[in-house]
């Protein structure tokens, strides 16, 4: 049960476009649980939260910054 509350949680916080604070959930709890579920949860985030970045950047140079870390 408490893992469905967290799951609300997270879907909410990604609805609402807070990346950071759904990273926060996702490592808070990992630290409570290490359930491969939640692994690949945290995964698809991180992929999804990363697709919409770069398809967010107006040239080919913003995104190739953004997918690298260049600036």
């Amino acid at each position: 049960m408490p893992e469905l509350l967290w799951k609300a949680y997270i879907d909410f916080e990604i609805s609402e476009g807070e990346y950071d604070r759904t990273r926060q959930l996702y490592e808070r709890l990992l630290d409570w649980t290490k359930h491969l579920k939640v692994w690949v949860s945290y995964a698809k985030f991180e992929a999804s939260a990363m697709d919409e970045v770069v398809d967010g950047a107006d040239s080919l140079e913003e995104r190739r910054r953004v997918l690298f870390g260049l600036g």
